[in-house]
């Protein structure tokens, strides 16, 4: 062996080769004076590969549709179309006529007299007794009476049923075999890299879904209870007692209109013709001469009308009427006096007298009944037994289809075992190589699983041979039996009946009881007084004539223009819009279809074998320090180098672009090759 090169360094199984004398293995050229060469090992390349595996075949499930309705809306008869006799009134028309009320005339008119005062207290209903009827006092007493008697019914006591859960077998305890890598040093001679290795690939093979009835609950029977029947009977029940009660007739009065007199009759002088109808005297007026008192032979004058009687010398001795002449009594030689007798004068006076007195009198009060209603046990309860079926349940397990592996291409020996694979492979079952070196089954080994066996030759390299340290093998991994938890029930008491006493139900119902009879008493009524004010005459009414013209008013009256009559009505039919649900499609089955269920089954197939290159890289000899650190300075660009860009190619300087490379997708062996540097943008 020569001396090794100045620059040499194990990085991610690669050896650095630079110019100056080191010498290679057999079929190794040697690398000129100024070039860096090194050998790296690129690894074995993998491609993930997928298959579609039938988990669970398609089949039909029976569905029920349900049935469908629609509202018909239908036209009902309430009342039926009827003929009825409408009255017709009569119709009227206004006639006016005009009637005379009163005929023309003359009237009296009255000067009313002057009177004085004279109030003086009237008995107008005297003192009495009335007969007051105390009504009766009762007091609610609350009874209790049966609402629903004493009866026996019996009760159904179902069975007692209990959940059991048992573990089901899904899939057998087995092993898998797992593959433990090799770890190498690197050594430059040549040595075998890798011996010859047999591995066992699990196989796939066709499988199918096997359906099997399980018995969940067994078949049994459940008693029903049926209830009593019963009906509500509605009875009479007496809430108060028959009795008697008084009733108070009040006295009656009668209303008696007394004729009372106010003022005694008198006689008073009045002036005018009007009153020589009614005159006891009449005297001229030019001989009319009244005395300071204003009377005339002892009889008053009516006030504001007394004359002035003049002398015979023309002076007033007297008073006379407004706008009469006091000087000059011509103008009333034709007008007269008359002394008039005027009538004494009476007030109506309104009371009452006692004509009935106040009795009381007895009145029969019915007794008072309700009706209770309680229920009468008309069938009594009883029970049924009910059988229950069998309950099952559908457990699915999956078994290898030999057809299909037939007809795929799989081998079978004469005892219809699979022994090879369409490309000719050797079948084993996993459990005969289970403890084998090599197995690499990834999945539960079960009885039905096979593996095939596959060769790796061994891999001889001229240079750079890979000692082990640890060999490669394969480690068995106990995969436990797979179990599933079903439950089923169990019954732990039949069911049975037994007989319940139901005790009579009461309700509570109120009633009137008599606590103390209906009395009667005596209420004394005090005499009624009413104050009557009497006038006594102070002045005489005197009596004048006035023409009074006839009195006519328009009326209007109702004359008959149509008389009433009948008519005849039609009633039309009386209809009720009544919806209704119908069926519209009847409940019915249908078929879906359920699709299938597949299972992607995805792993890694070799399809390149790992190799060693030698490169050209950039190294401390064919490289100036200027050009590693504009290197350095791309790597602080892309964020892979945090130190300053001091020129040196150092250990961090490579690490930084090792992780470069792989965050590239570049080989990652950590120097600075053509496609390093052509990937940070540095030129050569």
């Amino acid at each position: 062996m020569s001396k090794p090169t100045p620059k040499t360094r194990n990085f991610a199984h690669a050896a650095l080769l630079c110019g100056g004398g080191l010498a290679m293995a057999a079929g190794a050229h040697a690398a000129a004076p100024d070039e860096c060469l090194a050998t790296i090992l690129i690894p074995a390349r993998f491609e993930t590969r997928s298959e579609q595996v039938l988990v669970t075949p398609a089949t039909r499930r029976e569905e029920v549709v349900p049935a469908t309705y629609k509202a018909v809306t239908e036209q009902v008869l309430v009342s039926p179309e009827m003929r009825r006799q409408v009255p017709v009134p009569a119709t009227l028309r206004t006639v006016t006529e005009d009637v005379v009320l009163r005929p023309a005339g003359t009237r009296d008119e009255p000067v009313p007299a002057t009177f004085k005062s004279t109030t003086e207290q009237i008995v107008t209903r005297e003192a009495a007794t009335r007969v007051e009827v105390v009504p009766a006092i009762y007091r609610t007493e609350r009874v209790q009476v049966v609402d629903v008697p004493e009866h026996t019914i019996s009760r159904a006591v179902p069975a007692v049923y209990k959940e059991v859960e048992e573990q089901v077998l899904v899939s057998s305890a087995t092993t898998r075999t797992e593959t433990v890598s090799p770890r190498y040093r690197t050594e430059v001679e040549r040595v075998m890299v890798r011996p010859e290795i047999v591995q066992y690939v699990p196989v796939r093979l066709p499988m199918k879904q096997v359906a099997g009835q399980h018995l969940r609950s067994e078949a049994t029977t459940r008693i029903e209870a049926l209830p009593a029947i019963t009906r509500t009977v509605t009875e009479p029940m007496e809430v108060r007692a028959a009795t008697t009660r008084r009733v108070e007739i009040p006295a009656v009065y009668e209303v008696v209109t007394d004729q009372v007199k106010v003022s005694e009759s008198y006689r008073e002088w009045r002036r005018g013709r009007a009153w020589v109808g009614q005159a006891v005297q009449v005297v001229p007026l030019r001989g009319f001469v009244v005395d300071p008192e204003g009377r005339f032979q002892g009889h008053p004058v009516a006030e504001g009308r007394a004359p002035v009687a003049a002398a015979r010398g023309g002076v007033s001795r007297g008073v006379i009427d407004t706008g009469a002449t006091p000087s000059d009594n011509s103008h009333l030689e034709d007008d007269v006096m008359c002394l008039v007798e005027i009538p004494a004068q009476y007030q109506s006076v309104t009371r009452q007298v006692l004509k009935a007195a106040a009795t009381t009198s007895e009145i029969v009060v019915p007794a008072e009944y309700r009706n209770v209603s309680r229920q009468v046990i008309e069938r009594p309860a009883t029970e049924r037994v009910v059988p229950v079926p069998a309950l099952y349940q559908t457990v699915h397990r999956l078994e290898v289809d030999f057809e299909r592996a037939r007809a795929q291409g799989y081998q079978f020996d004469s005892a219809g075992e699979p022994i090879a694979t369409p490309k000719g492979e050797r079948l084993i079952r996993a459990a005969a190589v289970a403890d084998q070196p090599g197995m690499q089954a990834s999945r539960a080994a079960g009885p039905d699983s096979w593996v095939r066996e596959v060769r790796i030759p061994a891999v001889y390299r001229n240079v750079n041979r890979y000692v082990p340290e640890q060999e490669a093998g394969v480690r068995v991994v106990d995969v436990p039996a797979v179990y599933r938890t079903i439950k089923r029930r169990v019954e732990v008491a039949p069911a049975r009946t037994e007989a319940v006493l139901v005790p009579a139900t009461y309700k509570t119902v109120s009633r009137q009881v008599l606590e103390r009879p209906e009395s009667t008493r005596q209420v004394a009524e005090p005499a009624l007084v009413q104050a009557v004010t009497r006038r006594t005459l102070d002045q005489p009414a005197s009596l004048r004539q006035i023409e009074v013209p006839a009195l006519t008013q328009a009326f209007e009256r109702q004359v008959v223009d149509q008389p009433a009559s009948l008519r005849e009505e039609i009633v039309p039919a009386v209809y009720r819009a009544e919806t209704r649900q119908v069926v519209d499609q009847p409940a019915g089955k249908r078929w879906v279809e359920v699709p299938a269920v597949y299972d992607t089954l995805t792993w890694q197939v070799k399809v390149a074998e790992a190799r060693e290159e030698r490169r050209s890289v950039l190294c401390e000899t064919n490289t100036s320090p200027g050009k590693i650190a504009e290197i350095q300075r791309a790597l602080q660009r892309a964020g892979f180098h945090s130190l300053e860009a001091n020129g040196v190619l150092g250990n961090l300087t490579l690490q930084a672009v090792a992780r470069y490379q792989q965050a590239r997708g570049l080989p990652v062996h950590g120097y600075l090759d053509v496609d390093t540097v052509q990937a940070l943008g540095v030129s050569r």
